[in-house]
């Protein structure tokens, strides 16, 4: 015996009917009973804070050994930063500052403060044989252990030089033997077996001792080497915009800007077209417009000849560039100018313009 076949329009009514039935019910029951909505308004809810519980924990407690890690990096780098800063006061003061808040804002735009103590200042004082800044950590990092740490200008944790000939009194022990030996152990010069992995001009030692990556020759991605930034420019190979004003040191170099002072231009002495920081950098002389006595000013030179502004001579053919420019020979090879290179110089005068003495050499 088949069974009958269901007739959806049937199913469907059965669940139907019963809905618009209550549906019904309870608009009458509403329009008509104020005592009911009453009751339906006053019915106990949840907050909307619980409606969606929390799953995962509170970033500040998500991860103790994250957050520990994370502020002592932030610590390790506000000391180098503080550290750079107090160089070039000294560098261009001749002391050290009395304190901190002395860096501001010519040498830092804002001091570091302390993670770890409520953004309390860090430790900092003058002592006979430069400065202390004191910091601790929590875990291991960059060959430090958890602690507190000194920084001096002799590195971290370096000892406090002593008057000498007293510590060795007080040890009384072989008096001629270690001597020798201490000596022999500091008379080899540190810089000349110092390890540059990424070939910036920073050896591996300093580049950790300021916080610098000595597998990166440029740390801070801002263009300029960690070495060209500590040793010419004066800028901070920690951070990309040293001066703080929404431009990376590089194309502040680039723009004729000063990268360590906001708003603030930098200087031609010489009026060859090349600032001086990047002279400097260079290797040229920022207050001779010639540099390598060619006839050809060295910013001339760079951008628009494309000459060696440190060799009188680039292809090396016994004519100095400005004598073969101002012939019409090619300074950079064998031959006369083409066409097309002396299109490239026309469109590099008119953006850079000519600078002396390379006028006086054309004749222009």
């Amino acid at each position: 015996m088949e069974r009958p076949e269901k007739n959806p329009i049937v199913t469907v009514l059965k669940v139907a009917v019963p809905v618009v039935v209550m549906f019904g019910g309870f608009t009458s029951a509403w329009l008509a009973s104020p005592k009911f909505r009453e009751t339906v308004l006053n019915l106990p809810h949840r907050p909307a804070e619980q409606a969606a519980p929390e799953t995962e924990e509170s970033p500040e407690t998500a991860d103790p050994a994250t957050l520990s890690a994370e502020r002592d990096r932030m610590t390790y780098r506000d000391i180098n930063v503080i550290r750079i800063g107090l160089a070039e006061y000294r560098e261009k003061n001749g002391q050290y500052p009395n304190l901190l808040e002395n860096l501001e804002p010519a040498f830092l735009k804002e001091v570091p403060t302390d993670p770890k103590n409520g953004g309390a200042p860090y430790g900092y004082r003058l002592t006979d044989y430069g400065y202390s800044l004191t910091f601790t950590l929590e875990g291991d990092l960059m060959g430090l252990t958890a602690g507190e740490h000194r920084l001096t200008p002799d590195g971290f944790d370096s000892p406090v030089p002593e008057t000498a000939g007293t510590e060795g009194e007080e040890t009384g022990t072989g008096e001629n033997e270690p001597e020798p030996e201490t000596k022999t152990a500091t008379a080899v010069p540190e810089p000349e077996k110092a390890a540059d992995t990424d070939g910036d001009g920073l050896s591996d030692e300093r580049e950790i001792a300021i916080g610098t990556d000595p597998n990166r020759p440029d740390t801070d991605g801002d263009g300029l080497s960690d070495g060209d930034e500590v040793n010419t420019y004066g800028t901070n190979p920690l951070l990309a915009d040293t001066d703080g004003d929404g431009f990376d040191d590089r194309s502040e170099l680039d723009s004729g800007f000063d990268p360590r002072r906001p708003n603030e231009r930098l200087a031609d002495t010489d009026g060859d077209g090349l600032h001086d920081l990047i002279e400097l950098g260079m290797g040229l002389n920022a207050n001779l417009a010639d540099t390598d006595g060619d006839g050809l000013a060295d910013g001339d030179e760079v951008n628009t000849y494309g000459t060696n502004p440190l060799l009188a001579d680039t292809d090396g053919d016994g004519h100095p560039d400005g004598t073969e420019i101002s012939s019409g020979f090619n300074p950079l090879g064998d031959g006369l100018v083409t066409a097309e290179q002396a299109g490239i110089w026309e469109s590099k005068k008119s953006e850079y313009g000519l600078h002396p003495p390379t006028n006086q050499t054309l004749e222009l």
